[in-house]
This record gives C-alpha cells, sequence and structure tokens, in this order.
C-alpha cells in the first residue's frame, strides 16, 4: 500500500467534514482515527498507532471512541486497504 499522503487542503477539507482523535503520551502523539456519519453510516478511517505502542489496545480503544462519538450510527463501516492484514483482523 502506497504512504499515505494528503495536502494542506485536503486535510483541512478533512477537519470540516470529519471528527478527527488523537491518542496521546508524554506529549507526543501517538495514535489517530477519523470519522463521518452519513445516512446512519459510520465510516471509520485512517486509524493509525505508532509502531512503538502497537499490541497494547490502542487501535480498539479508538475505536470504540470514535463509535461512542456518533452513538446515533445504526452501522459501523471500516475502511481500509485489503492487503492490510492488521487491520483488517482489528
Amino acid at each position: 500500500m502506497p504512504p499515505l499522503t494528503q495536502t494542506l487542503e485536503g486535510m483541512r477539507t478533512g477537519f470540516e467534514r470529519q471528527v478527527f482523535l488523537k491518542a496521546t503520551s508524554e506529549g507526543r502523539i501517538v495514535g489517530s482515527v477519523r470519522g463521518y456519519v452519513s445516512e446512519w453510516t459510520l465510516f471509520v478511517g485512517r486509524l493509525i498507532v505508532h509502531p512503538d505502542v502497537q499490541n497494547q489496545g490502542l487501535g480498539t480503544r479508538l475505536l470504540s471512541e470514535i463509535e461512542g462519538t456518533f452513538g446515533q450510527a445504526q452501522r459501523f463501516e471500516p475502511f481500509t486497504g485489503q492487503k492490510s492484514e492488521r487491520n483488517l483482523y482489528l
């Protein structure tokens, strides 16, 4: 999967349309997730966790937090690349 890149304008647009959550440790961002609701479906994307803190439940917690932020959603649809085995497992 190619690296995720985004322009500054694309990021600004994302802030207008999506909710961004971050996880921090010792003043550093170590994880993040984005989500938005459309027609009762929560679309979850760009769930990231720094390699130094992977396998400690942070990705699961971020996913739970974004789901809780959109309690009105009736469906949850994460999106990731088909070869992202760890993401698909989560």
